[in-house]
């Protein structure tokens, strides 16, 4: 069980970084960020980050500079405890919860900070590629800067995402 899609549907910020938008421009943003959505798979989106394409080229860089706000992860590390302690008594009644023999043995070796650390892992991974690839659709001079650094990083786990937002630019 994961807690990134249901905790992306109800968590709502906003850091004092990025105040530049109109409160229609940030919540448009802020939804971004929170959505499970693919480079490509931008719907109508595009046509209102085109409309302050600077402004949200700025939201982006800094989302991807300062990462998800702490207040965000406490939420992201309190949600995963509670899934993880329901999995744990779904587990404890004799519930398979659909797992393999393997997948069943290796949830029940996983202690409670390891969940939470892995899943705070993946929020922000997800919050940080999801900055990549809102400035692959409004990338100017500093976006596509820093797209080109990730891209060049070896060690970057937003490489691959930096490359691929990288060739959709015109």
């Amino acid at each position: 069980m994961r807690v990134l899609p249901l905790l992306i549907a109800s968590l709502w910020f906003t850091p004092a970084a990025f105040t530049q938008l109109t409160p229609d421009a940030l919540r448009v943003g802020q939804g971004w960020l929170r959505q499970d959505c693919a480079v490509g798979d931008q719907g109508q989106v595009i046509v209102l980050f085109n409309r302050s394409k600077a402004d949200f080229e700025q939201f982006f860089l800094d989302a991807l500079k300062s990462g998800p706000p702490a207040d965000l992860l406490a939420q992201v590390d309190s949600a995963s405890a509670r899934l993880f302690d329901l999995r744990q008594e779904a587990l404890r009644s004799g519930k398979t919860l659909g797992l393999s023999p393997a997948n069943l043995q290796y949830v029940r070796q996983t202690t409670k900070d390891q969940y939470v650390a892995s899943e705070r892992a993946r929020f922000v991974n997800h919050y940080n590629s999801q900055a990549v690839s809102g400035l692959a659709i409004v990338a100017g001079a500093q976006g596509k800067a820093a797209l080109r650094a990730l891209a060049a990083d070896p060690r970057s786990p937003l490489r691959e995402i930096a490359r691929e937002s990288l060739a959709r630019l015109p």
